[in-house]
């Protein structure tokens, strides 16, 4: 299903549109006007869109590639240039991955033409570009976190190179850092259960990658793509990238939270705290960000937690929408309590005179596993009164 609001009035414009009764993992783009909507079904990677200045009803489904892996369906779709989106999936044909163009009106061009990587995603794929018509694909199989480079023209730069063997990767992404030639790459690594996943960053250009790669997070998994956040309001090749950030999934358990997290580590935003879903249904399913006027938004799901007389559970989960507003005039907004001054923004935040920290822990303290000594007790021997 989907629907379309107008962004700036919250109006519903179209309302639980059943698009296709079979499809999965759905993935939104906005593109020369239009809404798009990709999905997977059957072995086939589809597409319908929509004017939202004439939205009556979606256009008709579009076949984009009907050579889809079943068994491991993976795909990604970006843009690549004001005229043409990247997309590639892993393929039926054995190990190979199949990179594309698509134009706004929902066709495969004949030049470039689709090309295959002979690699195969088994677990994950993710596509980037820097804005200079540079197209890095990240995947991961059996042979750990691998990239390749390629123009605009889909003539390799970069031939298939490892970036970290290391098993259990489920989600990657990237952004460009400030230098506006390396990519921070961010793979995320399955844990033996959900509240141990891990993210891992490391670095790589259009010729080598680092080989160095260190501990990002723990404890949470990626939500949504890594996006930058520029100098200047348009993205020519000349504006300089100023912060990046990346929206992920805190998974204690019972204390699901999202949080928008800075290049460095620092936490800037908090959202749906122990109310949030847990981690991507399916791997490679990050969710994109949009941005206008240096706001920024994505979509989360929510639950709400019911007490009943046969003990506690979540409701079904919701959609929503968030937005990260980097300009707004209510930035810094405070109030003095308790002889500490509180202050508002993306995560409440107190300053005691001393220094500014985070108003309380962001989980509640959590125990993981309990055990019992073969004798004694929890308490000292003695006379209590």
């Amino acid at each position: 299903y989907a629907s379309v609001f107008d962004e700036t009035t919250n109006t519903p414009i179209l309302v639980d549109q059943l698009l296709d009764a079979s499809a999965s993992r759905v993935k939104c783009l906005a593109f020369f006007g239009y809404l798009y909507v990709f999905y997977y079904v059957s072995g086939s990677l589809k597409v319908r869109r929509v004017n939202p200045q004439q939205a009556t009803a979606f256009d008709a489904a579009v076949t984009i590639s009907s050579s889809v892996n079943t068994s491991n369906p993976h795909y990604d779709v970006i843009l690549l240039n004001p005229t043409t989106m990247v997309w590639a999936h892993n393929d039926t044909t054995a190990n190979n991955i199949k990179l594309g163009g698509l134009d706004y009106n929902c066709a495969v061009p004949a030049s470039p033409a689709s090309i295959f990587i002979n690699e195969a995603a088994t677990d994950c794929i993710n596509l980037w570009s820097n804005g200079q018509q540079k197209i890095f694909v990240f995947w991961h199989n059996a042979s750990g976190v691998r990239y390749a480079v390629y123009n605009n023209g889909f003539a390799v730069l970069k031939s298939p190179s490892l970036v970290e063997n290391i098993a259990g990767v489920r989600n990657i992404t990237a952004h460009i850092k400030a230098d506006n030639s390396t990519v921070q790459v961010y793979y995320e690594i399955q844990g033996a259960t959900d509240d141990l996943n891990y993210i891992k960053t490391t670095t790589v250009t259009a010729s080598a990658a680092s080989g160095v790669s260190t501990v990002f997070q723990r404890g949470c998994g990626l939500w949504t793509k890594a996006w930058t956040k520029y100098l200047a309001s348009d993205l020519s090749l000349s504006t300089k990238p100023e912060r990046s950030y990346v929206g992920i999934l805190g998974l204690q358990k019972e204390q699901t939270t999202y949080f928008v997290l800075r290049d460095d580590g620092y936490i800037v935003a908090k959202m749906q705290p122990s109310l949030a879903d847990g981690k991507t249904a399916y791997a490679a399913s990050l969710q994109n960000v949009w941005n206008y006027d240096d706001i920024y938004g994505f979509s989360i799901l929510n639950k709400v937690l019911l007490r009943t007389d046969n003990g506690p559970f979540y409701n079904v989960t919701g959609v929503a929408r968030t937005r990260l507003d980097f300009t707004s005039p209510n930035s810094f907004i405070n109030v003095q309590i308790a002889g500490n001054t509180h202050i508002g923004g993306g995560v409440l935040n107190i300053y005691d005179g001393q220094s500014v920290v985070e108003h309380g822990f962001h989980y509640a303290p959590v125990i993981t596993a309990t055990s019992q000594s073969a004798s004694g007790n929890l308490t000292q021997s003695g006379v209590y009164s």
